[in-house]
């Protein structure tokens, strides 16, 4: 089971790594704080405000360990959970890239603040993504390839 969610990580890890070097895009170029910020540790604390920090590792473990038929409701409340972190990662991404359009408009008449507005504005898009990718997609599919074993009740 394990496997079946390490590979996906490792495959979107090396996956984006290897683009990102051949792009000649790696290193402190993708790196910015204030994006880190919006997106994943942002999005990742509403949720623990949401399902308390307890509730989110529970997520994470229902999608890890061996399933029987008594755990069909925690496997679909750490499907509901990870469907949420999914699309409040995509709107704190949003909100970044907002966030850096708008920076952008109102220092238009100053160069130096283009570049690093533009910055968040993309970078928060791509993090939301890479969460997405890394954090959901991978523990989403196997609780729903797992659910699919059981009956609807």
């Amino acid at each position: 089971m394990k496997g079946k969610i390490i590979i996906p990580i490792l495959v979107a890890v090396f996956g984006v790594t290897a683009i990102c070097v051949m792009s000649g895009c790696y290193g402190k170029t993708l790196l910015d704080l204030t994006s880190l910020l919006i997106v994943p540790i942002l999005p990742l604390l509403y949720m623990a405000g949401i399902y308390g920090f307890r509730g989110i590792g529970k997520a994470y473990q229902a999608a890890v360990k061996p399933h029987s038929e008594a755990a069909i409701s925690e496997m679909r409340r750490a499907r509901s959970f990870f469907r949420e972190l999914g699309r409040t990662f995509w709107l704190f991404g949003i909100i970044g890239a907002f966030v850096g359009f708008i920076a952008i408009l109102w220092n238009l008449e100053n160069p130096e603040y283009l570049g690093k507005n533009l910055s968040v504005a993309l970078i928060t898009i791509l993090y939301a993504a890479l969460s997405n990718l890394i954090l959901v997609q991978p523990f989403s599919s196997a609780l729903g390839r797992d659910l699919a074993e059981y009956p609807e009740q």
